[in-house]
């Protein structure tokens, strides 16, 4: 350190005493910080701070210490402590077009998806929302390191008001959402009713993402995502609707499948596979002694395989032709179950 204040001292002869008296003292202090924190640079870098500078001229000098990072975390909320529901105060980060990013203090910022700001319905989050205002919200979801937000007070409640309005949905008939939460179960998403601009906190569940098998709906959906729904129950008493993101299916029940009685177990026949159910596959066949096409299901477990399968969309897909013997059938609830294994194979 003692050389750092020299040199300077020497290339400084041109100003005046004062002038040239604090330069010198200046570059000491940085000299003598720099060389203070040198081990960090060839060790583990951990951040110094500094407490004070003492004096003037010669014999004078600063004092710095390291400290921890988890002293930089010190009155910062951690995600784990966090629960659904609870109020916050923060401020706008970010503005994206899929919602804004809030600092609430905590170790990341939350996310507040553009259905979850407003009651309204609001074509941009920057129409109502700038970077740098103080917002209040509350905790929708914290999973996987994810803080998911909301500023509609209430959310829950909101929706038991406007649950009438999905009672007349039909089956077949598609709404636009946004994905507000992932669990391991499914995905929290925020909806609004046919002719309605207050969305409500609606369910999917995982096995209503997609009709092939997945291990966690973050798979294939992310917050913020826009996605299409359609109603497939409404709880009244408990203030519930769920949905799913699948196609409606064909109601087996409305299938006459007895010409299937007459098949044997041995009778090969031609079928076409129409859609995967990640368990499983339905094949399209026409049955002998009818014109009328039937829909079976080819069981991931009756399917010829060598090693294990988890998902029917490895063997199969849409459009292959097969060819199934039919190994069970339900005249009463119009399902034909199907398999393309020899009955001799014992596998």
């Amino acid at each position: 350190p003692a050389a750092m204040a020299v040199a300077p001292r020497r290339r400084c002869r041109g100003l005046p005493p004062q002038p040239r008296a604090g330069l010198a003292h200046g570059v000491a202090l940085a000299g003598l910080a720099l060389w203070a924190v040198r081990p960090a640079f060839f060790s583990v870098v951990q951040p110094w701070r500094l407490l004070a500078v003492s004096g003037q001229g010669r014999g004078s000098g600063c004092v710095v210490r390291r400290y921890s990072t988890e002293e930089q975390d010190v009155g910062r909320i951690r995600f784990e402590d966090l629960e659904e529901g609870q109020e916050l105060d923060g401020i706008v980060a970010g503005i994206q077009s899929y919602g804004a990013f809030i600092d609430v203090g905590a170790n990341k910022e939350g996310l507040v998806p553009i259905s979850a700001i407003s009651t309204s319905a609001i074509r941009h989050p920057s129409d109502v929302l700038k970077p740098g205002s103080a917002v209040k919200v509350w905790v929708t979801s914290v999973e996987d390191g994810k803080l998911t937000l909301t500023m509609i007070k209430d959310r829950q409640a909101a929706s038991k008001a406007t649950l009438e309005g999905f009672l007349d949905v039909g089956e077949k008939e598609w709404l636009h959402a946004t994905v507000e939460g992932i669990l391991d179960f499914g995905i929290k998403v925020g909806v609004c009713a046919p002719g309605s601009t207050t969305p409500i906190l609606a369910m999917v569940h995982v096995s209503q993402i997609q009709e092939a098998f997945i291990d966690h709906p973050s798979q294939v959906v992310k917050v913020g995502q826009a996605i299409r729904v359609r109603v497939v129950d409404v709880d009244m008493n408990k203030g519930r609707v769920s949905l799913s993101m699948r196609e409606p299916l064909k109601k087996a029940s409305a299938q006459d499948v007895s010409a299937a009685t007459r098949c044997k177990p041995t009778d090969w026949l031609n079928g076409r596979v129409v859609k995967n159910l990640g368990f499983g596959a339905l094949i399209e066949l026409t049955l002998p002694g009818s014109d009328n096409t039937v829909e079976g299901l080819l069981h991931i477990s009756n399917m010829k395989k060598e090693g294990f399968v988890a998902n029917a969309g490895q063997l199969f897909k849409n459009g292959d032709k097969v060819q199934v013997r039919i190994v069970g059938v339900d005249t009463k609830g119009g399902r034909v179950s199907l398999s393309n294994v020899p009955l001799d194979d014992t596998r």
